[in-house]
């Protein structure tokens, strides 16, 4: 299902992106303020080490690591452009390339891969040629660009234009590396809403948050479990290897029963898959079907269902087991990575501090809710993290509500906090 809207809502210490079809949550985003996106952002990084064997690097940027994939040959410490493609997870690396591309519209500017490339959806030998000729009258012969099919409509003297654009921001980056000093950004990390509008084009901004929208999609994301009425339900586990989702019917059925019900279960799992950005391999424990015939149709099903999903995911086939093996890929930190740590089964302490600061500051925003001198009562450990790394996110409500206290009780539950008065 495409999506047509997008909210963005801010929030003490994290921003929220929903993307609604129809109204509904399909996918959900969490930016914390400490640790956002890199995704997209070109750096001038320093070379830290060679994988032999695997034409790969890993390299130093401004802000942690990063591993690079098809590295050209450099020596150890040279510098090197590169352009970050996924966010780090847990221990595990940033992904970068060094073939960076610039993307404008319909228009990407290869630097690495000379050439002029148009999309075979752009139809007609006079228009292509057009669209060609004049792009290539915008980029030298040592630079690429490609032309997207979503230009098919355009003006071959605008799409030209925009190449234009493009080379000289390719021009700019050059000169700035010569001058900077490595690890360096040459260009910073779009920003929040660039990405949203890039990861859903065509889509609207929504200037309002749904308060309703955001509580009812979060509270599907941070349940290990999801009923599915009628059918069964969904045990989903998140692992540093892989993802594995576990399938309980409510009754045992057979035949084109079974497979009827797993087509349905599987264009939930396509749903969840993309709702929390689960990225990865993940496996599918379906209960078992004996008919190739009828894992063909279960497999239709869920392409179909994965289909208007922006990230891209193979369906890879059926393990010996009997379990579906699919992979999906994604740029961003899957949310179970950001809102929870990886010693902490439970909810995480951050997240816990986003929620009460989120609820105190929504009380603020409506009259006569919080008293004149708030007190926010949370776990200990809430409270530490609030007075300790979330200082900054404190000083800023408290520079809005004019005071706030952050006070940690022993018998409050870390998932739980109140809102009282000093006065």
């Amino acid at each position: 299902m495409p999506v047509d809207e997008i909210l963005i809502h801010p929030a003490p210490g994290v921003t929220w992106v929903a993307f609604l079809a129809d109204g509904h949550v399909v996918e959900l985003w969490a930016e914390p303020s400490d640790r956002p996106s890199g995704v997209g952002g070109i750096a001038l990084a320093r070379v830290t080490g060679k994988r032999p064997g695997l034409d790969a690097l890993t390299v130093r940027l401004p802000d942690g690591e990063a591993f690079v994939k098809d590295a050209p040959k450099v020596d150890d410490g040279a510098a090197l452009i590169v352009q970050i493609t996924r966010d780090a997870i847990g221990p595990k690396r940033a992904v970068a390339r060094a073939a960076v591309e610039l993307v404008e519209g319909p228009v990407v500017l290869t630097p690495s891969r000379p050439g002029i490339g148009l999309s075979a959806r752009i139809t007609g030998k006079a228009r292509r040629a057009a669209i060609k000729t004049a792009v290539q009258q915008q980029v030298p012969d040592d630079l690429g660009c490609l032309v997207r099919g979503d230009a098919g409509g355009g003006n071959p003297s605008d799409i030209a234009r925009t190449a234009g654009v493009l080379v000289e921001r390719w021009q700019d980056l050059l000169r700035k590396a010569e001058t900077e000093k490595a690890p360096a950004w040459l260009a910073a990390p779009p920003g929040l809403e660039d990405r949203a509008l890039r990861h859903a084009p065509g889509a609207a901004l929504r200037s309002e948050a749904d308060a309703h929208l955001l509580s009812a999609a979060l509270d599907t994301v941070l349940d290990r479990t999801l009923a599915l009425p009628g059918l069964g339900v969904l045990t989903i586990d998140a692992t540093e290897a892989a993802v594995l989702i576990d399938v309980d019917l409510h009754e045992t059925v057979g035949g084109r029963g079974l497979m009827a019900a797993n087509s349905r279960i599987l264009e939930a799992v396509a749903g969840q898959i993309r709702l929390r950005g689960l990225r990865g391999t993940i496996l599918i424990d379906l209960p078992r079907m004996q008919k190739p015939s009828d894992r063909k149709v279960v497999e239709a099903a869920f392409l179909a269902a994965v289909a208007s999903d922006p990230s891209p995911v193979a369906l890879l086939g059926w393990t010996p087991g009997g379990m579906l093996e699919i992979t999906r890929e994604g740029a961003r930190r899957p949310l179970h990575e950001i809102l929870w740590a990886a010693t902490e089964p439970t909810q995480s302490v951050r997240f816990a501090a986003w929620q009460a600061l989120a609820a105190l500051d929504t009380a603020a925003r409506r009259a006569g809710e919080v008293p004149a001198r708030p007190v926010l009562e949370v776990s200990e450990d809430v409270a530490g993290w609030l007075l300790g790394p979330g200082a900054g996110l404190v000083d800023g409500l408290r520079g809005r509500l004019g005071a706030l206290t952050v006070r940690g009780s022993p018998t409050c539950p870390r998932s739980d906090y109140r809102i009282l008065s000093e006065i």
